[in-house]
């Protein structure tokens, strides 16, 4: 199972709907196939956090901590997700796509 930490932004200036991109989110991952557990606090050992910024400022970006200290992160920045511009209906297809692809060894050995 994957666990992926949920972060969002104070949502002071939002270009999406962030809590509707992650329902969405979680939708296409579950047809997917793909098990996984979202938790929205501070988890000690998330595979994956997930940054979802409601505008391109990206404040939560601004905090990460060191790399070596870090999981692997995808960063929703407003309509971008890793330097992609998307539409809103986009996203969750194309997140799916990215966590797919970091993580396949993983599911293919299960």
């Amino acid at each position: 199972m994957l666990t992926v930490e949920v972060k969002y932004c104070g949502g002071c200036n939002p270009e999406i709907d962030r809590v509707g991109l992650v329902e969405q989110l979680q939708k296409e991952l579950d047809k997917e196939g793909v098990k996984t557990n979202f938790v929205h606090q501070d988890d000690k050992d998330p595979d994956l956090v997930l940054l979802i910024n409601g505008c391109r400022h990206a404040c939560l970006n601004e905090n990460l901590p060191p790399p070596r200290h870090a999981p692997l992160v995808i960063s929703v920045k407003g309509k971008v997700v890793e330097d992609q511009y998307l539409r809103e209906a986009e996203m969750p297809h194309f997140i799916t796509r990215t966590i797919s692809r970091i993580f396949s060894n993983r599911w293919e050995s299960s």
